[in-house]
């Protein structure tokens, strides 16, 4: 298209398709074997796709010995700021029909004899429709196990019994923060904590704290379904201080108080229960691409952290620098550093402050971090 805004842009042909029932399932025989003769597919349907072996930040109350996974939905219709959702069909939301759906299922079960099925969806539960319609489409499916990930709003309503009944056991719900000043910040406010038809935010008050409505909804709601619940979380966000951190933290303790409710301390039930809530958090990184990236904060820890350089428009200049961040942008659990050493924290807390924090994380101990 020529240059503009001292940039070349580039119009490439095809968009998504019109249609995504019309896409092929992957082409898993590729992988069944390497150069090598290694059983690279098998190796990759034993490693769960959630749970504490996944490594991944998730963690369940159950285990899947043969697993794959697949995509049902295109896109996001929201617009949190630290996710680049330009890399997974923007907000052009679309679904495949719950036909399609079992379609592929059945032959992953048959072809690959699994007994869990992974939605990898960064959202699953938009369209209330197609989620009523899944008890009936997918009861072919004789009881296979699946999961998936959606919001914990999508999760305060009647949905989450549907996907229940259709064999849901598993969602990954990105919590991020439980702190209201927080979510707003990270522009998850929205339905998260003014539910439909509410022109204020809706908070409970629990052990002190004041957590989303929604958010407890949703938490109580997986519970009343049979689905494990696995929140995922953020901290060090743009704006947050050890105040809205302990929000969070008391939110998860509040969840690891719902799973061990009736349980014998000590007992093998109590110990797996408790360990089936995630008590790890991400820390707040900027990707390119995300409006988090834009934020002035953010850029000018860039600039002093790391040295980059941004054009008038705010984008990144592609330099060595640039080239040295984005190699460091490799895992979302660790806390980055410098080539000095100092830590890349976007968050009020002083770094002395945020690196405590962080020391709890990492040690499993984020109790302690209530007494900061």
């Amino acid at each position: 298209l020529g240059e503009i805004g001292g940039r070349w842009r580039f119009l490439y042909e095809g968009n998504r398709p019109a249609d995504l029932d019309l896409l092929p399932v992957p082409a898993w025989d590729l992988l069944h074997r390497d150069v090598d003769d290694n059983p690279v597919l098998e190796w990759y349907i034993g490693v769960p796709i959630w749970g504490l072996e996944a490594n991944n930040s998730s963690a369940t109350s159950f285990r899947m010995t043969r697993s794959m996974n697949t995509v049902a939905t295109w896109g996001c219709p929201y617009a949190c700021k630290f996710c680049h959702r330009g890399a997974t069909g923007s907000r052009l939301y679309d679904l495949r029909s719950p036909e399609k759906l079992v379609e592929e299922a059945l032959w992953l079960k048959r072809e690959y004899r699994i007994n869990f099925l992974g939605f990898v969806d960064d959202n699953f539960a938009v369209n209330t429709k197609h989620i009523a319609a899944l008890p009936e489409a997918f009861a072919p499916l004789d009881g296979l196990r699946w999961g998936t990930h959606t919001r914990l709003d999508e999760a305060a309503d009647e949905r989450i019994f549907d996907m229940a009944a259709a064999g849901c056991v598993y969602i990954g719900f990105g919590a991020e923060s439980a702190s209201a000043r927080v979510l707003e910040a990270m522009g998850k406010g929205g339905f998260i904590l003014r539910p439909k038809g509410s022109q204020t935010n809706q908070l409970v008050r629990i052990n002190g704290f004041d957590f989303p409505f929604t958010m407890v909804k949703g938490i109580e709601n997986s519970r009343a379904a049979s689905i494990h619940a696995n929140c995922t979380w953020i901290m060090a966000y743009p704006g947050e201080t050890l105040e809205n951190l302990k929000t969070t933290v008391a939110f998860i303790l509040w969840q690891v108080e719902k799973a061990v409710t009736s349980l014998i301390p000590g007992t093998p039930e109590y110990e797996m229960a408790k360990a089936s809530v995630n008590r790890r958090l991400f820390v707040a990184t900027a990707y390119p691409g995300t409006e988090m990236f834009h934020a002035p904060k953010v850029q000018q820890l860039l600039r002093s952290n790391f040295g980059l350089s941004f054009d008038a428009l705010g984008e990144p200049v592609a330099d060595e620098r640039l080239r040295d961040y984005i190699i460091e942008l490799d895992d979302a659990t660790k806390v980055m550093h410098d080539r000095s050493g100092r830590p890349l924290n976007f968050g009020e807390m002083p770094d002395e402050q945020f690196l405590e924090a962080r020391e709890c994380v990492e040690s499993g101990q984020i109790e302690k971090i209530l007494d900061m």
